[in-house]
């Protein structure tokens, strides 16, 4: 209890210290739990992420495409459809007969087909899109068309020169968490350091500074790290931070000068 007034006082007299060292702690264990989720929601807040799940689909070329296009923009789920230019054509003719395991026909530069790029709304569930896809069919005659498979683009399509920090983007979260939480304790250190000598000169006690941290460390872990072992499924990163946050106590055990 001693302690824990202690930090009462240091609150009262650095509240935005104390607030600010306090939220970075929770912070940077919440991230460190599950970095994942939060380089998840970065992605998502990113405008090279905005890409709608999309199909391609051959149509034979006595149907009239462009009015199946038009039809097919109509209906809700469907946000834009393109039409293919021919070298994309033929790269999609590939892929799908390969997915389909089809053999290759040798004359396929002479088959008569359209092609067309099928853009869905985000979000749509796989009810949604099979409906769709259905529609289509429909559209074309079941023998007139042939759909390739629907493409989620659940992450951005990273140049080369920075797929290095894609790759690597959880852990340089954390260790910039790390580094947010790092500051806000050295911003509490003198009035932790401050506090303790003079309970030191005047009273019985040695270590105050460590001691007064413990405390603080305690009702870190009490209220952040315990609730996210309990309800959530943390990662090993997670164990990584707590050790993290008791790197303080070897800075406070200093000799501090007034």
């Amino acid at each position: 209890m001693f302690y824990l007034a202690q930090i009462t006082k240091i609150i009262k007299k650095n509240p935005f210290r104390l607030t600010l060292f306090l939220s970075m702690s929770f912070a940077f264990l919440i991230v460190s739990s599950n970095p994942q989720q939060v380089v998840e929601l970065i992605i998502q807040k990113t405008d090279s992420t905005k890409q709608n799940p999309y199909f391609h689909a051959l149509i034979d070329g006595k149907e009239n495409h462009a009015r199946i296009s038009r039809n097919l923009t109509e209906i809700p789920g469907v946000e834009k459809v393109e039409i293919l230019p021919q070298a994309e054509i033929q790269a999609q003719v590939q892929s799908i007969l390969t997915d389909l395991k089809v053999t290759i026909p040798a004359d396929m530069n002479q088959l008569n087909y359209n092609g067309i790029k099928v853009f869905l709304s985000q979000g749509i569930k796989d009810h949604g899109q099979n409906l769709i896809r259905d529609y289509l069919t429909r559209l074309a005659g079941e023998s007139n068309i042939t759909l390739g498979n629907i493409v989620n683009l659940a992450l951005p399509i990273v140049p080369t020169k920075f797929k290095f920090f894609y790759d690597y983007l959880q852990y340089i979260t954390i260790a910039l968490f790390f580094v947010f939480w790092f500051v806000s304790f050295r911003m509490i250190e003198q009035p932790i350091q401050k506090n303790s000598y003079l309970i030191e000169q005047f009273q019985r006690r040695k270590k105050v500074s460590v001691k007064t941290y413990l405390s603080l460390f305690g009702l870190i872990l009490g209220f952040a790290t315990l609730p996210l072992l309990i309800f959530l499924e943390v990662q090993w990163t997670l164990t990584v931070a707590v050790v993290c946050l008791t790197l303080p106590i070897f800075l406070l055990r200093r000799r501090y000068l007034w």
